[in-house]
């Protein structure tokens, strides 16, 4: 698996309270975007992809590959994995003084067995380029999104609601939260992009698409879109990962 990534303050924030996470060896790949200002969403961005990492790390060396290849044992890890992120940023959070709630979403993941398999919580994406078309494969979790459910807002609509970052599930916010998790099969030529919600709140669709598909590096790729969107005024941290499938994935 080629990959890449980089992470950037933008224009408007302070701070960079977003995490990106990549560990080849384990083709293992997060980012995850903190929140919670005061209350210190850089931490918990860092925590979850520290917690999650040791323990997959853990998990998988003690198990071996032979024993880890079923598809529900690996679903199983990585919901663990992100159950144990949340209990120690909500724990955290709690010894605070006035107990702030600090969270963050996290979105990863993991190549193994020509499979891809996806933990997701909250608003940051993973999106699928397969041939000329550019697939999202997971489903944000805020109060936009439900509007779009309704049908109440397009797609569209909703990159630039006044409402996107309002979300309805994050990592820290409470003492428990339940990741969606997906597998998809690996074809030859497949890419996929981890990124946070800033990206998206100034480029559209198709630009994304159309550095997805241009032949160069992932590395340049991710600079392009970066680049880019802090010329489009960046109004959120901006993290992106590019993934590019090999043989060897396969």
């Amino acid at each position: 698996m080629k990959a890449f990534g980089l992470t950037d303050t933008g224009k408007k924030r302070e701070k960079n309270e977003d995490s990106i996470f990549l560990n080849t060896g384990l083709k293992l790949y997060i980012v995850a975007d903190g929140m919670g200002g005061h209350a210190k969403g850089e931490v918990a961005s860092r925590t979850a992809v520290n917690v999650i990492n040791e323990l997959l790390e853990k998990n998988f060396s003690d198990q071996g590959e032979t024993s880890s290849g079923q598809d529900d044992s690996i679903a199983g890890l990585l919901r663990n994995a992100v159950f144990a992120a949340n209990r120690e940023i909500y724990g955290y959070s709690q010894k605070q003084p006035g107990k702030d709630i600090m969270g963050t979403t996290v979105s990863l993941a993991l190549v193994r067995n020509g499979k891809m398999y996806v933990a997701h919580v909250g608003d940051s994406r993973i999106y699928r380029l397969r041939g000329d078309s550019l697939e999202k494969l997971t489903v944000d979790h805020n109060k936009v999104q439900e509007l779009v459910d309704l049908g109440m807002l397009t797609e569209d609509e909703a990159e630039k609601h006044h409402l996107s970052h309002v979300l309805t599930r994050a990592l820290g916010s409470s003492n428990a939260v339940e990741p969606d998790i997906h597998i998809f099969d690996l074809n030859p030529g497949d890419s996929f992009l981890l990124s946070s919600d800033g990206i998206f709140r100034v480029l559209k669709s198709d630009r994304v698409s159309e550095v997805m598909m241009n032949t160069l590096s992932p590395e340049e790729k991710c600079r392009i879109l970066v680049e880019e969107t802090l010329e489009g005024g960046a109004p959120d941290n901006v993290s992106v990962i590019i993934l590019e499938t090999e043989k060897k994935d396969l």
